[in-house]
């Protein structure tokens, strides 16, 4: 067989091995692009403890047609404050240059460049480009180097939840509970009654699913069903239905007197 053919089955079997024991990647993602086996992407979560905590590192692997027998190409396509990583992408590994072997996988180097965000290497850097100046400076001043490492993770690693967030709530807000105006929906959705007052008695818990707790200051909120004092010197609420019946609704809800 020609060599991409080998390669080929090299690749379809470490792809096997992925599926088969998920479990070596811990919360690394490692797959092949859609349309193409020789270009592979993966993500490396930063290290707790490291600057790199938080942060999440897209990499790419480019596999040449001799491969196995040649080292892929792997670049970080997240921008990172590393001493082992340029500014291009370049990561400076060994066992992407000298020391590659036919035996390594695509799971190795990923799993051997993820080390490198806890255990960075001084002695080992890419002199073409500024990382000697990270080195000394990771050498000489260790906390002014981490401090522009987690700037770095926080500008250009750590996925945006403010705008992941916006888009949730805009979806939920598009979803209107039936029978209920859309700016109520969301606090009678899959809530239940408990009745809380002052008096030292035990809260009573009603039966029915994980309820939202409103709060307030002597505020009322009313669903489908009536919620009416007992008297007017009891600040116990009890819930009113016209079939008398004690079962919870799905658009019942939590009225907290202080």
């Amino acid at each position: 067989p020609n060599r991409t053919q080998v390669a080929k089955k090299r690749i379809a079997k470490e792809l096997h091995e992925l599926h088969r024991q998920p479990e070596e990647l811990g919360f690394i993602t490692l797959k092949p692009a859609e349309s193409n086996l020789f270009e592979w992407v993966a993500t490396l979560p930063g290290p707790e403890g490291s600057p790199y905590e938080s942060g999440r590192f897209d990499i790419q692997l480019s596999l040449p047609h001799n491969y196995p027998f040649a080292p892929p190409k792997v670049a970080f396509k997240t921008k990172i404050y590393h001493m082992n990583i340029a500014s291009t992408g370049a990561i400076c590994v060994d066992i992407l240059k000298t020391n590659w072997s036919p035996a390594l996988s695509l799971l190795k180097v990923v799993l051997s460049i993820s080390s490198l965000l806890t255990d960075p290497n001084p002695s080992d850097v890419l002199t073409k480009h500024s990382v000697p100046d990270i080195a000394r400076q990771y050498k000489k001043s260790r906390k002014q180097h981490d401090q522009l490492a987690r700037k770095f993770t926080r500008q250009y690693a750590v996925p945006n939840l403010k705008n992941v967030a916006s888009q949730h709530q805009a979806a939920a807000s598009t979803r209107p509970h039936p029978g209920s105006s859309p700016s109520t929906s969301r606090l009678l959705r899959a809530s239940s009654v408990i009745e809380i007052s002052d008096s030292d008695d035990e809260p009573i818990i009603l039966p029915g699913p994980p309820a939202n707790v409103i709060f307030g200051t002597r505020s009322r909120v009313r669903g489908r069903d009536d919620v009416d004092a007992d008297t007017e010197g009891s600040s116990r609420h009890k819930r009113t239905r016209p079939n008398g019946q004690s079962q919870c609704h799905q658009h019942d809800v939590i009225v907290i007197d202080d």
